[in-house]
């Protein structure tokens, strides 16, 4: 998921602009009422979060065409605190939800914005109208017969996710090595384990890594290294790294495994050291049953490196 802890961490999903997807959803504040309409549309938008693939709602960032335009004044926390939120959507869904995450952030005198990130279930919600919904893309659609069997037997398949991390370094802060014209940035390090929310085990996985091209450095322990384009045209390399028995432990729900046989180290251009620039960043698993593909960013901001990720 994004990081979203912060009131810079939500402005510069603006400024990056940050497109609502499948995962991520911004809603003004005025959104938020007490009644029952309201109350069963969150409900709708909380629980097809969940039956697809888990994201997160700012409540409290307007949008125009998809596009993040800007917070809003937000909302007043009393009556509106988290308790309100999770007692609504815990009451208008079953079964409940678990590892529902709610954080209120301070943005004016008084008020605040609201960030909901809602896992992935390993099961299938209901709303009170007696349905399950599903979200695709920017809208939620009622779940077909079939989905709803799968999303029901999603313990009988491996369930795998990569989580990335910025290895510590002083706020994250990008710098250029001594000399005079330096072609590329000092390296910072990214980590990434890969886990299984499944009690199935995963045996066998291929794993492929991407990143922009414009990104120096290459994970270690992965092959190739191939350039492809994305459909926005952005061009992106692809590296690959086969997980599998008896050379690798079965991946497992008890425990995650590092990703990289040494921490990541990446580099930019110099002359990018001052940009507000976003790079691509993602991964995609295959197993027997199973696959899933997510891309976040690495976003540059004041020389600071944030690392937004699906995951």
């Amino acid at each position: 998921m994004l990081k979203l802890d912060t009131i810079e961490e939500l402005q510069a999903l603006h400024t990056n602009q940050v497109q609502e997807s499948s995962t991520l959803e911004y809603k003004a504040s005025a959104a938020i009422e007490n009644t029952n309409e309201r109350k069963r549309e969150m409900a709708k938008d909380i629980s097809a979060m969940a039956n697809a693939e888990g994201g997160q709602f700012v409540y409290g960032m307007t949008e125009h065409n998809h596009q993040p335009a800007g917070l809003d004044a937000g909302m007043n926390p009393n009556p509106f605190n988290g308790l309100w939120f999770e007692q609504v959507i815990q009451q208008n869904i079953q079964p409940q939800i678990e590892g529902l995450k709610i954080l209120q952030i301070p943005v004016a005198a008084g008020t605040v914005v609201t960030v909901i990130t809602v896992p992935k279930s390993r099961t299938v919600h209901q709303t009170k109208d007696g349905r399950y919904y599903r979200r695709r893309n920017f809208r939620n659609d009622v779940m077909e017969d079939y989905e709803i069997r799968e999303a029901f037997n999603r313990t009988t398949t491996p369930e795998l996710f990569i989580k990335f991390g910025l290895v510590d370094q002083p706020d994250h802060e990008l710098k250029l090595p001594d000399g005079e014209n330096p072609p590329l940035t000092a390296p910072f390090l990214v980590r990434a384990s890969i886990g299984n929310r499944s009690t199935q085990p995963s045996f066998y996985s291929v794993v492929n890594i991407f990143a922009d091209v414009r990104l120096d450095g290459g994970p270690s322990g992965f092959k190739d290294g191939q350039i492809i384009a994305t459909n926005t045209g952005v061009q992106i390399r692809k590296w690959t790294k086969l997980f599998s028995i008896p050379g690798h432990f079965p991946i497992f729900a008890e425990t995650a495994f590092s990703v990289f046989e040494n921490p990541w180290a990446i580099s930019l251009p110099a002359a990018l050291i001052d940009s507000q620039d976003a790079f691509l960043i993602g991964y995609s698993i295959a197993a027997p049953g199973y696959t899933i593909e997510k891309f976040g960013m690495l976003a540059l901001l004041n020389r600071r490196i944030m690392l937004a990720f699906a995951d």
